[in-house]
């Protein structure tokens, strides 16, 4: 039989695929002998093939992996194995062959150690790693590395011990081999280490960057390897690592500079080094170390390269550069770190760079400043907008291309993420990308890197224009729509599209005139049947998504049903996630012009998109008992033919949760497919509502089980999927009061929110937390009570607030408490996430009214105090200061207690230096006032008098609007104890409000109600007041309400009761009002 064996191991060997499957069926027959086991035993001692014995051993392995195939074989078998398992791994001579048998024996201790059977095994490792012969030392510290593998968990009660072996192999002099894996084999416990073994861990610590040291002279790959531990001991253990953090940062200093080294280290260097920045920020400023590592990764960015090497382009580590590599960097300190602490330092570097007459350096300024655009925006914007967009423009007439390219990707990202304000800067800023366009395209048409950069610029500042494009639209389309027809080249024809896309979001409506000849030129794009148009074909889709979204339906009403079956067709014929995921995007956008029509499609169309969010295509798995598997031929499939006879489901269950997953590697492309599937979905259910129901259930559950997803842009789409089935389900039990729509909205509020909530406390990625908060904000508005105060779920809410509040969330911990030195600044990032969480406070305080949220919103107030201090940074200040101003508004006459705490906070506010503030500070004071009543009204003319004092040097509109919409509700207070004949003039001086059009219902209501009441102050101010009205009805300056309020009082006070001779004055204006 064992002969029989080994004959058709050898058969599998063979490369024939009838030989191999007449082979595989005669194995599955085999595999059911009651003595293959010892049969596999044997050919791994007496093979002479180490092809056959690999593939026994690896068999042999599976055979047993599971725990109930393991003691499902007889006593003697089981010990036949430990008795002789050790003396086969000892005698093997093929390195490969004998790492299959060593993972045998860890599978073996796996099942054998919690019953303690098999003291031979630590026995033999003790022997081995402590015996005068290096090579024993050797083969015991690699035979307990692939224990400590695969019987992690089994190693727990013997942990100290191990740990004692491991600090003994550190100090191996006479082989690298020994320390190596040491260290391996402490990452592998790093996950199970607790209080009791963290000094010993800890005091390995500084042996094991000795080791790295020692090992990048000999063995880089092995140096690479072992400094995982420290992004393990960061993930799972950060606090081993604290006492040594400047240990390991100088060491990953000292290698990311050395070009002698290879550019896996260098970056594995630097990853470890973003880590850091990512969560020990705080020990990071502590000891200054920003500067230090910005000097040397700045130094890498300017290193030399091939012109043509797009510095911007994704990579994975294995296969990205320094260079590259290097900007990421900077981009994790612009995104984790307090813009002070980064941008001056930066700008200091930028400025030497530019003066650099090597091109490499300049190259290097500009990337610099386009990866801090996204983390350093407020910054940037409040200290450095016009310098920085100068100093880009002018990189954009370098003489070397690769820093005019890397000054139109630094304008580009300028574009994306220092918005409004540097979109005020079009009129400069067009004209110098057109001409650098024409003169791309007219001398090197070939140079694509060249004309995408400036296509990326053009693109991004389109997109953020809004209807300020348009002036600027015939010149920016027709140019567009010229290269589309005439280049043949793919790249630059994709961009193009892109551009055209970015025209039509911001342009909308007034993309019509061009609307026909896109349509044209993207079907004809679309009916191309080539493999190279694919990325072409999903750009015209995704810019003939939002042509649909920002056309005018009755324009595209025309041909959406050609649309909607051109984009069935091309997910049935075409296997490809970026097109898929582009036409969910196009199905989605074509629901807001067909709403109820769509039906007729969607039983197609969400099975392909539930499809997509199911898929595991794209997805690898890899678990730590295939990871060193090195077959010469494809290994059968023996799975289905292990003796499920005898499986007790229970076993089963607990064996697939102890099996190891040790890599989850996904292809970005599938990961976006699965993000935009679950948006899609929730898109459709947003835009047709009862159409959609049929589907609902199916996609919610579906939606649900990606929303702990391992990779985070799956868990972001799935977190405003699901907030948006709840209301679509509210919408539909709103309009149809349907009972049964009514319970299935109950039920899956009482999952769905607690699920957001659980996100915020658990999720260690930010733009998945802030999408929960968002979507938290939004059912508080939008369904609010009862569905959302049920089972405790308010208090769960305001709960997770106060985490976010105390940076005591998984995205937020820094795990430093004990080097708190008290500065509270965070990075804009982190801040932006508080802020989300500050609007949850006037939401909650809107659906349950002021007096249910008062003694929640007190436990907040210190907090927003806080922010609120001059010492704090702008951004902290004005969110504090609008956060309470908007939760005061919605708490309304119960927040008068806190009226003697926080009026002297906003009247420091009004004077603040930066204008965000003081918009927010004198908004805030009109509420205040409101509310307190009489427990101000001594101090209204005093309050009115520093408001004017400030009004006359005030420059920002909003602030002006606001002081305006202040000194309105103080007149409200004592209309007839004021003197309106000197404050009624100076608020006319402002109308009409310029900028915060919201304040014109305050102010609107404040002066009808003073003209009700025949004030003759107003009455003498008639003309003015009417010029003011006549100027905005009909705008988009004054919402329907207040409107309707204006004509009607003013008809009926101007016509009913004013003399016969106003009467006749006013009867034209009336008449106009009317019409309005």
């Amino acid at each position: 039989m064992v002969s029989e064996l080994e004959n058709i191991i050898k058969q599998l060997l063979i490369p024939d695929n009838e030989v191999i499957k007449k082979a595989s069926e005669q194995m599955k027959v085999l595999f059911k002998n009651h003595d293959i086991v010892p049969m596999f035993c044997q050919v791994l001692g007496t093979s002479d093939s180490s092809e056959v014995r690999q593939y026994a051993a690896v068999l042999l392995r599976k055979k047993i992996q599971k725990k109930h195939h393991y003691f499902v074989l007889d006593e003697v078998i089981r010990k036949n194995i430990r008795e002789n398992i050790i003396q086969l791994f000892l005698q093997e001579t093929e390195k490969t062959v004998q790492t299959s048998v060593a993972q045998i024996i860890a599978t073996v201790a796996k099942h054998e150690l919690p019953s303690k059977n098999w003291p031979q095994l630590f026995n033999f490792i003790l022997e081995y790693t402590r015996s005068s012969d290096p090579h024993h030392r050797e083969i015991g510290i690699f035979l307990m590395n692939k224990v400590a593998a695969m019987a992690t968990e089994q190693l727990k009660p013997h942990l100290l011990s191990v740990l004692e072996l491991l600090s003994e192999a550190l100090s191996e002099q006479e082989t690298l081999m020994v320390p190596y894996y040491a260290i391996l084999t402490l990452s592998e416990l790093v996950i199970i280490t607790g209080d009791d073994e963290m000094k010993q861990v800890q005091k390995m610590i500084p042996p094991v960057i000795g080791v790295v040291n020692k090992m990048l002279a000999h063995n880089q790959d092995w140096a690479c390897e072992c400094m995982e531990l420290f992004d393990s001991l960061l993930e799972f253990e950060v606090a081993i690592v604290v006492p040594y953090l400047k240990n390991l940062i100088q060491l990953c200093l000292e290698i990311m500079p050395r070009k002698d080294l290879q550019n896996m280290v260098r970056i594995k260097a630097m990853s470890t080094i973003k880590i850091l920045i990512t969560l020990k920020k705080k020990a990071i400023l502590k000891n200054n170390t920003q500067s230090v590592i910005m000097n040397v990764i700045f130094e890498e960015m300017c290193a030399e390269t091939d012109d043509e090497f797009d510095i911007t382009e994704e990579n994975d580590e294995e296969t990205d550069t320094p260079a590259r590599y290097a900007a990421q960097v900077i981009d994790t300190l612009a995104m984790h770190l307090p813009p002070d602490k980064v941008i001056p330092k930066l700008l200091s570097l930028v400025e030497d760079a530019l003066k650099s007459p090597d091109k490499f350096h300049r190259r290097a300024a500009y990337i610099g400043l386009a990866m801090v655009s996204e983390g350093c925006s407020d910054y940037i914007i409040t200290y450095h907008l016009d310098p920085l967009v100068t100093c880009v423009c002018q990189g954009m007439d370098d003489e070397d291309a690769c820093v005019k390219n890397s000054a139109f990707f630094a304008l580009g990202r300028f574009a994306e993420f220092l918005q409004p304000e540097i979109s005020k800067m079009a009129p400069n800023i067009l004209p110098l990308l057109f001409n650098n366009l024409i003169k791309s395209l007219q001398n090197n048409p070939d140079n694509v890197n060249g004309v995408s950069k400036t296509y990326f610029a053009l693109d991004r500042i389109c997109e953020n224009l809004g209807e300020e494009i348009l002036p600027f639209l015939p010149m920016v389309m027709e140019h567009l729509l010229t290269v589309l027809k005439t280049t043949n080249n793919l790249k630059t024809k994709e961009i193009a599209i892109s551009v055209i896309g970015a025209a039509a979001s911001a342009a909308g409506q007034g993309m019509q005139p061009y609307f026909q000849r896109i349509i044209n030129d993207l079907n004809e794009i679309l009916k191309v049947n080539e493999e190279d148009f694919l990325t072409v074909h999903v750009q015209a889709i995704d810019t003939l998504a939002v042509l649909a979204r920002n056309i005018d339906s009755s324009e595209f009403f025309p041909i959406s049903d050609n649309v909607m079956q051109m984009g069935i067709h091309l997910i049935d014929q075409k296997d490809d996630p970026d097109l898929r995921r582009c036409v969910y995007g196009l199905f989605g956008s074509m629901s807001v012009i067909l709403k109820g029509d769509m039906s007729k499609y969607l039983s197609t169309i969400v099975s392909a998109i539930l499809g997509s969010i199911k898929s595991s295509e794209g997805v690898q798995l890899q678990y730590k008992e295939d990871v060193e598997d090195t077959p010469n031929a494809d290994f059968i499939d023996i799975e289905e033919d292990i003796g499920s006879e005898d499986t007790d489901p229970e076993d089963e269950e607990e064996e697939e949760e102890d099996d190891k997953l040790c890599v989850i590697q996904v292809e970005n492309s599938f990961i976006d497919e699965k993000a935009d599937a679950c948006s899609a979905l929730g898109e459709l259910a947003a835009n047709i509502g009862t159409v959609f129901m049929p589907y609902l259930q199916n996609s919610y559950e579906t939606v649900l089980e990606v929303l702990t997803y391992p990779l985070a842009p799956v868990r972001k789409a799935a977190v405003t999927t699901l907030a948006q089935f709840c209301l679509s389900v509210y919408k539909v039990a709103q309009e149809t009061n349907d009972l049964e729509s009514h319970a299935v909205l109950v039920s899956m509020i009482k999952t769905v929110v607690p699920m957001l909530t659980d996100r915020i406390k658990e999720d260690n990625n930010r733009a998945t937390v802030i999408a929960a908060v968002e979507s938290l904000v939004e059912l508080l508005d939008k369904i609010g009570q009862p569905f959302m105060c049920e089972d405790g779920m308010l208090d769960d809410i305001l709960a997770r607030t106060r985490d976010i509040f105390a940076h005591k969330t998984a995205c937020q911990d820094d795990d430093d408490d004990d080097d708190d030195d008290g500065d509270d600044q965070e990075a804009e990032y982190d801040a932006f996430l508080v802020e989300s969480a500050g609007e949850i406070l006037p939401a909650v305080a809107k659906m349950v009214g002021g007096e249910a949220f008062m003694p929640y919103f007190k436990l907040f107030v210190p907090d927003l105090m806080k922010r609120a201090k001059s010492t704090q940074t702008p951004a902290d200040r004005s969110f504090a200061f609008g956060t309470l101003a908007e939760t005061l508004e919605a708490c309304g006459k119960a927040s008068a207690p806190l009226t003697e705490d926080i009026f002297p906070v906003f009247m420091k506010g009004i004077s603040d230096t930066d204008s965000e503030v003081r918009n927010n500070a004198v908004f805030g004071l009109g509420i205040v006032i409101s509310n307190g009543e009489a427990l101000l009204h001594s101090k209204l003319f005093d309050i009115l008098s520093q408001l004017f004092a400030l009004l006359q040097q005030e420059k920002t509109d909003s602030v002006k609007d606001n002081i305006c919409a202040t000194a309105c509700r103080i007149i409200e207070q004592k209309p007839d104890e004021l003197p309106l004949d000197q404050i009624l003039p100076v608020i006319f001086q402002y109308l009409p409000l310029k900028e915060d059009f919201d304040e014109n219902a305050v102010v609107f209501q404040c002066l009808m109600n003073l003209f009700s009441r025949s004030k003759p102050e107003i009455i003498l101010l008639l003309p003015d007041l009417l010029k003011v009205v006549a100027g905005i009805l009909g705008t988009s300056q004054i919402i329907k309400d207040t409107e309707n309020m204006l004509v009607q009082c003013l008809y009926h006070d101007i016509l009913i009761r004013s003399s016969p001779l106003n009467r006749m004055r006013h009867i034209s204006f009336s008449t106009h009002l009317m019409g309005q």
